[in-house]
This record gives C-alpha cells, structure tokens and sequence, in this order.
C-alpha cells in the first residue's frame, strides 16, 4: 500500500495511477512546504533562521535580515561592543551590569539610561566602557540626559542575565563571580541607592522593588561582616545602614581598589566623615 509522502498515512484508494499524496490538500501544503524549504535563510544581524516571503528582494541585494528591527541594528551608523556583557569577568562590566539593574530600562532591542543632567558625565563613562560614538543628549528642559544603544545582542546578553523588561518586581540576582560581587553592588547603589547626610544623622541605604534580589545584596553584605538591615518600604523593600562604624565598612567595601564610580554618591561619604 502507497504512503503519502506528505502525513505518511495509507493510500487505500489512489486518486491517480501517479499519485503520491493521500489527497490534493496533501499535494497543496507539499508544495508549500518545499518553497518554504528553498526560501529559508539566516539573518546576518541575529542568526536566526526565517523564511524569505519574496525571492525579488534578494535579487534587489535585500532579504538578507529577518526584520526590519534586525536590518536597522545592522546597518546602524554608530559603533558600539555588542558583546560587551556576554561575559561578565571585570569589574567595569560588573560595575556596569548593576547600574543597568538599577537604572536602565531594556526592552529588548535598545537599553536605555535616563539621568539628572548633573550625573551626564558617567553617561559619557557608560559610552567610554562600550566602545561607542554615540554621545549622551541632554533634555529640552536641561534637567535630564539620556543615551540609547540600539543592539538586540547587547539586550539578549542582559536578558540572560537577569536584566529583563519591566525588571522592578521580579529582579534576580545574576549568577556572576563572587569577586565582583561589590564592582555589581556599587553599581546598583549608584544607580538606586544613597547616601544621606544631615541634621546630625547618617544613613546607607538601597532600595528595590524586588524582595528576592534585595534579599541576596542583604545576605552577601552580611557574610563580609556588615550589619546591613532589610525591612519593607512601601511596595518595595530596602537594606540600609546608620552607625557610623557600619557605614565605614560598607565604604571600603565598595570603593577600595575599585576605578569607577559615581562621584557625587562617593563625596557623600567624605562628607559624612565615614571614609576614613
């Protein structure tokens, strides 16, 4: 008994003495199949394979990306190390990874940083690190600056790594070397902690809207002998610190040997008479 060579099922009763499918549908998605197969190709931005609808646009010298997002990146006019995060194995990556938890929105084609205009110069640092040409810009009310780097490669590193889209509320700490474990915490304090001074109090803190995430800062700052505090504040949660011999220690933790940083959050410290 014949098979169709299409679903592979009994052709009891051919429906032609050539036959060599169970029915015309049969034949028909045969057919559409087959041009399928011959019309597959591989994005050159992404490389993922996709489906060429029309064979004129690669006789045009087109058809060679996916989507129009892909040929977008691809054909971009400023430079930048993509791969930048893939591994994360010094501590400016480390130190750049915890900023992008705490302040950078991905949304899976671009990442985005948006800060007070006062804080301009370590957009021009982020720039420096991933190797690009495309310069920070500031806002029309000269209050913010931002940049944006376009690469679905850059986002999909960081996505792997725990920095996904609307992050808030479900961060993760990302599997990273205990060694830069404090590069990745001083990132995040830059980016979503502080450091007050006033009216005769001190006080370290960083706040996030992830319990688990806060949970594992807490705990790495407690195994180096920090007496850091975790409470809940508002819908999120927060660790902080306010004598000052924990402050201190928390000081030399982050920034001993270390080359990149927020400077205004560090001066904080200096002025608090803690750095010592």
């Amino acid at each position: 008994m014949l098979k169709c060579e299409f679903c592979h099922k009994d052709i009891p009763d051919p429906w032609t003495d050539a036959t060599r499918f169970c029915s015309q549908i049969c034949a028909g998605k045969s057919k559409t199949a087959a041009k399928e197969i011959r019309n597959i190709r591989v994005c050159k931005h992404c490389g993922k394979e996709f489906i060429l609808e029309n064979i004129a646009y690669e006789r045009r010298g087109y058809g060679t990306y996916c989507s129009i997002a892909c040929r977008r990146f691809a054909t971009k006019k400023f430079s930048l190390n993509e791969s930048y995060f893939h591994d994360i194995n010094s501590e400016d990556k480390a130190y750049w990874l915890g900023f992008c938890f705490a302040d950078a929105y991905n949304s899976g084609d671009e990442l985005r940083f948006n800060l007070a205009i006062k804080d301009m110069s370590h957009l021009y640092k982020l720039q420096n690190s991933l190797e690009s040409n495309k310069f920070p810009k500031e806002s029309k009310d000269n209050k913010f600056c931002n940049i944006r780097f376009g690469s679905r490669i850059l986002c999909n590193d960081l996505i792997n790594l725990g920095c996904v889209p609307k992050k808030s509320l479900i961060l993760k700490y990302p599997t990273i070397n205990s060694i830069y474990d404090r590069d990745f915490i001083r990132g995040v304090f830059d980016g979503d902690g502080c450091m007050y001074f006033g009216h005769g109090t001190r006080q370290w803190s960083i706040y996030s809207g992830s319990e688990q995430f806060i949970a594992k800062i807490h705990e790495i700052l407690l195994q180096k002998g920090i007496g850091v505090k975790l409470r809940k504040q508002g819908i999120g949660f927060v660790i902080s610190l306010t004598r000052k011999s924990e402050i201190n220690k928390i000081y030399h933790y982050m920034y001993d040997n270390s080359s990149l940083f927020l400077e205004r959050k560090r001066n904080k410290f200096i002025e608090a008479g803690v750095s010592c």
